[in-house]
């Protein structure tokens, strides 16, 4: 076995992101170089409240089928747009 069979790549977002999704089930499909997506929250396939809009916001397609998928920590929505101030705020599951 040589060293790039051994190779492992991750990708880390706050939360599945709709955009990411459908490119990170072609990499998986086609590609030679095995990756897990880490996820930071569920928000977004479990749905929450947009603050900027008031409303609720779920999507209404599955962001997690084709790829490996982690959820590895917790953040709240309000701070999925600054993830390098929720970096120090991460709730690790027990």
């Amino acid at each position: 076995m040589n060293n790039v069979s051994k190779l492992r790549v991750a990708f880390v977002n706050t939360h599945p992101i709709q955009y990411f999704a459908p490119l990170y089930a072609y990499l998986t499909a086609r590609a030679c170089l095995p990756f897990t997506a880490l996820y930071l929250s569920d928000f977004s396939v479990r749905g929450s409240l947009d603050a900027a809009f008031g409303q609720p916001v779920k999507w209404d397609v599955d962001l997690l089928p084709g790829y490996d998928v982690r959820f590895v920590a917790k953040i709240e929505p309000a701070l999925a747009g600054r993830a390098s101030g929720a970096v120090g705020r991460l709730r690790l599951p027990q």
